[in-house]
């Protein structure tokens, strides 16, 4: 790396980060104001007594609600800065890469450069690495990062505070093997469900037995759920079901292997659920028929498509601040910004449309296709 590439890539560097840093203080910012309401619905409540007790006495309550407030921003806009670097990474690069060169333009620098005969591609090839480089890192981030906070992310307002999603009831919930699953409450954040009823089939849709059960806790290690006070009735005719009328002693079921897994209950109950999961855990959730297979795929296939398209974005900006002529800066910057950004909008509209239109691979696909060639030539429309 020359002394040319270390600069360029350390200015890009300090835009970059000062774009990121305004735009999530933004971002948490708007999102206090126009949520204000729930926010101070859940500091107005009674603190915690184990808050109160783990404390020293001369914390005031005052400091013990600062405290708390301050947990509640945290816990409710980390997982929301991970998101939004995962989708704004790409407007970020830009924007760091024009500061940067407009920076180098009105310090004569650019002009400098040029002047000793590096080609314009030589000085657009750090920030083309470092641009990939910093767009690529929302890959690891939606596959390591987000997961585990995919609970977190499908809260609405209503529910800061609460370390997951509310829960909810299970109605005849299909699994694989055509048995039907219901339970007066699923918690998402124990994996636990109470007053489960299973109703088992026969191939012709007949009910065969009921397993019922006090609670079912997911046993990730036998993929199953352990039921507490779990037992089989069989009944004697399929109108018995509604009467409790077994043969015998109804024996004792103490474990259910089901591929009806948490996962696949949350992303029946949240359409956004598995926009948050990784690649591996949306392969599981399909074949578990969590979602349509046809569903996990363009999730998949856009996850990787927009990286792509991210990058296309900044070829298509960089031309705009580089060239041999003077030009107004102000002027280029406009028409930059109109057309990468219009662009980058432009790219997550056709994902919508075409979503349900073309095949999940196509549709993802689709804004590369369109996008490459106009980045191409735009790129060698640079004088050097």
């Amino acid at each position: 790396m020359t002394v040319l590439d270390r600069y360029i890539t350390r200015q890009l560097l300090i835009n970059f980060f000062i774009l990121l840093v305004v735009l999530f203080a933004l971002i948490i910012l708007f999102d206090l104001v126009l949520n204000l309401d729930e926010f101070l619905e859940v500091t107005q409540q009674p603190l915690n007594a184990d808050e109160i007790l783990s404390s020293p006495q001369s914390v005031s309550n005052v400091w013990l609600r600062l405290r708390h407030t301050a947990w509640l921003i945290l816990d409710w806009h980390a997982p929301l800065s991970a998101l939004a670097y995962v989708h704004l990474s790409g407007l970020l690069v830009l924007g760091a890469m024009g500061f940067t060169f407009c920076e180098l333009t009105r310090r004569g620098e650019l002009i400098a450069v040029m002047g000793s005969g590096v080609s314009l591609y030589r000085v657009a090839a750090p920030v083309l690495v470092i641009g990939c480089g910093l767009n690529l890192i929302s890959l690891p981030i939606q596959e390591l990062v987000i997961p585990p906070l995919a609970t977190k992310l499908a809260r609405s307002h209503q529910q800061i505070g609460l370390p997951s999603i509310h829960s909810f009831p299970i109605q005849f919930a299909p699994d694989g093997d055509g048995r039907l699953v219901s339970a007066s409450r699923f918690d998402p954040q124990q994996e636990m469900l109470t007053n489960v009823h299973i109703l088992e089939r026969e191939e012709s849709g007949l009910p065969r037995s009921v397993i019922t059960a006090d609670q079912g806790l997911w046993d990730q290690d036998r993929t199953g759920w352990d039921l507490l006070g779990g037992y089989r009735q069989t009944p004697t005719r399929p109108s018995d079901l509604n009467h409790n009328i077994a043969v015998g002693e109804p024996p004792q079921v103490d474990f259910w292997p089901s591929s009806l897994t948490p996962q696949t209950l949350i992303a029946r109950q949240q359409q956004s659920y598995p926009q948050f999961l990784s690649i591996a855990e949306l392969q599981r959730l399909a074949k578990n028929a969590g979602i349509p297979a046809a569903q996990a795929s363009s999730i998949i296939h856009k996850r990787l498509s927009i990286t792509v398209v991210n990058l296309l974005v900044l070829m298509m900006g960089l031309p705009f601040f580089l060239g041999r002529e003077p030009v107004n800066l102000v002027s280029r910057t406009i028409q930059a910004v109109a057309l990468c950004l219009g662009a980058w909008l432009s790219c997550y509209v056709v994902l919508q449309l075409s979503a349900d239109q073309l095949n999940p691979v196509t549709a993802a696909w689709l804004p590369v296709v369109i996008y490459l060639p106009i980045a191409a030539y735009l790129m060698q429309r640079i004088k050097t």
